[in-house]
């Protein structure tokens, strides 16, 4: 604790908001703005600096201290898909290219370090589900799959990263390793600093985090994930609660498109969760995300707790069953004309 007190001082803190200020200008010289898109929902053209700012600020954090070598090198090598992401930022590139680009940042980190999910854990009844050797493949497309599925919800003020503070929090708390729950201090004020600028405007200046931040925040938080589950020793169904709801909200709106005959590319402002309570029920940016990060914080809550005291076959159980529950509530608000749609 003294050297997060050393490291994280008033001084650094101030160092911290002078970056923002300051990229944010650069950004905006060089016309580097997030317009006004088909996905995304912006009140104005906003720079997509954050993404930048964290970046930096995570390598500074990594540069200054000494927890653990793991976490650190997964901040160093989530820098590479931070350059992918400020290269679809600047010039979009398509979504094969992209994937192709990330599977070479993927592909070293699980091939070095042996970061191979095969083994789900033990489950009452059931027993041991462990699928061997397809384990490197499901390991790949799944951290594929959520890095995509954190992109998703990147489409409105302060939701990516209220779910990244969350995931933080929630490790945070059920973790028992001080040198890791201390790393998750230091990363909680650079987030904490960008969520600020992401939701509030102070005068003109307003950040967005971008593809570039998206893309290596999913990076961080797959590769945390299985991190935690294989050097911790923590239950796989534990793991996939604070990633819940963004999986969910991914397969959901992957399902509307494919009932509709869409290309599940094709951004648009109807399928998203935060679409529709942008549509049904407030345009204020900072509800809408505080309303979905209270959903995910009660899944993690009942997932955990489920587990905690009846096992992790009924923790598991209940992670299934919450995405139909799900999937047919957002269908119910969805609007009227891609409603009937899909039901059709």
């Amino acid at each position: 604790m003294i050297n997060i007190i050393k490291i994280y001082n008033l001084e650094v803190i101030l160092i911290s908001f002078f970056l923002c200020f300051f990229l944010n200008k650069i950004f905006k010289k060089y016309d580097l703005i997030d317009h006004i898109k088909k996905r995304k929902i912006h009140n104005k053209p906003t720079t997509f600096s954050g993404g930048t700012i964290l970046i930096i600020l995570y390598l500074y954090m990594i540069a200054n201290s000494n927890y653990n070598h793991g976490l650190e090198e997964i901040i160093i090598i989530s820098f590479f898909v931070f350059v992918i992401g400020m290269l679809d930022d600047v010039k979009e590139i398509s979504p094969l290219n992209k994937i192709t680009l990330l599977a070479f940042p993927i592909l070293f980190l699980i091939i070095k370090n042996n970061y191979i999910v095969s083994d789900f854990g033990t489950y009452e009844i059931i027993g041991n589900i462990n699928i061997k050797k397809l384990g490197i493949i499901f390991t790949f497309l799944s951290i594929i799959f959520f890095i995509n599925a954190y992109n998703y919800i990147d489409g409105i003020d302060g939701l990516a990263l209220m779910h990244f503070l969350i995931f933080q929090i929630y490790y945070y708390i059920i973790l028992e390793d001080i040198k890791v729950t201390n790393f998750l201090i230091l990363m909680m004020i650079p987030t904490l600093i960008v969520l600020f600028f992401n939701l509030i405007s102070v005068g003109s200046f307003k950040v967005f985090i971008g593809n570039s931040g998206s893309l290596a925040v999913g990076f961080i938080m797959s590769f945390f994930s299985i991190f935690i589950n294989l050097k911790h020793n923590l239950h796989p169904i534990l793991i996939v609660w604070p990633l819940s709801l963004i999986t969910y909200d991914f397969i959901s709106v992957n399902i509307f498109r494919f009932y509709k005959k869409v290309n599940i590319f094709t951004a648009n402002k109807h399928d998203h969760l935060h679409h529709i309570f942008y549509k049904k029920i407030t345009k204020n940016h900072l509800i809408i995300s505080m309303c979905i990060s209270m959903i995910t914080i009660i899944f993690c809550i009942i997932g955990y707790n489920t587990y905690k005291y009846f096992g992790a076959l009924y923790s598991g159980i209940l992670f299934v069953v919450l995405f139909p529950v799900y999937y047919f509530i957002k269908l119910k608000f969805y609007n009227t004309e891609n409603r009937s749609s899909l039901i059709n």
